[in-house]
Parts: structure tokens; sequence; C-alpha cells
């Protein structure tokens, strides 16, 4: 039970990294204490990305933002698998990521789990149900039920 409420509170502070993520120091000085915090929220953590190409239903890579968002993430210390059916493999920062099967260990085991491209051989039902926390950045999971929290929209 206390690794659930453990997971539970991180995943709380991994959502408040996703609500804000600007969150530097430049623009709100008074808020390097908070800043720090989303930094901590976000080294370590396990993050699922589901999709990396530029656009549904394809293998193209070529100006993807899901890749700079994704580098973005390693570079913060989190550890970023990703999942995407057109593309088996993705080079960033000189590092070669394989892709990952959609499973539910793997959805389990994830702090959060990112939607970047909104593929429909995606089980979106199946990835609320279980995930700890998600964030969907292409609308995928509208209209599916999710416990208060679980799902951040943008």
């Amino acid at each position: 039970m206390k690794e659930l409420a453990a997971r539970n509170a991180y995943s709380v502070s991994l959502a408040r990294v996703f609500r804000d993520p600007a969150g530097t120091t430049t623009s709100r000085p008074g808020n390097a204490p908070e800043t720090a915090a989303r930094r901590r929220a976000v080294n370590g953590a396990r993050i699922l990305a589901l999709g990396v190409a530029y656009k549904r239903g394809v293998g193209d890579i070529r100006e993807s933002p899901a890749l700079e968002i994704i580098a973005n993430l390693r570079r913060k210390g989190a550890e970023v698998a990703y999942v995407d059916p057109h593309v088996p493999a993705v080079t960033l920062d000189g590092a070669v990521l394989k892709a990952a099967e959609l499973t539910e260990g793997e959805l389990a085991a994830a702090d959060c789990v990112l939607i970047l491209t909104d593929h429909l051989e995606f089980d979106y039902r199946r990835v609320v149900q279980t995930a700890a926390l998600v964030v969907d950045t292409r609308n995928a999971t509208w209209g599916i039920p999710a416990p208060a929290g679980r799902v951040l929209r943008f």
C-alpha cells in the first residue's frame, strides 16, 4: 500500500511538471525551489511515450516534435521508452532507442504515459485504465472515462 501511495504522489508531482512545463527561474526568480522540485520529479521518472512519428499512421519522423520532447526529458534525467508501430528505432543524442511493445507491464511500470502521436493502433481505453498518469497532447483519450487527475489533456 505504501508503494502505491508513493507512486501516486510521484505521479502528482509529474503532473505539476506537465501542467506548467516552463517553470523557469528566469521568468519567476522567486520560484527557484519550485523549479528544483520539478526537475527532481522528472529525474528518475519512467516515462512511456506513445508515438514518435510526425503524424498518425505513418513512420516519418522528420521534424517530429516528439523527438525533441523525448530528448529533453532524457536530458533532465527521465528514463524514456517509446512505442510506435511505424518506427522501430530512433537515434537521439547519439543513442539508439528501440521501440517497446505496448503491454500491460509497460503501462503499469511507467510513472507517466505521454501521448505524442495518436496512432489508431493504440488502445487508449486500456492506456487510461492501466497507467498511473496520462499526458495526452493529441486529445486521443477524449470521451474515455478516467479517475480525476489521471489524464491531463493539452
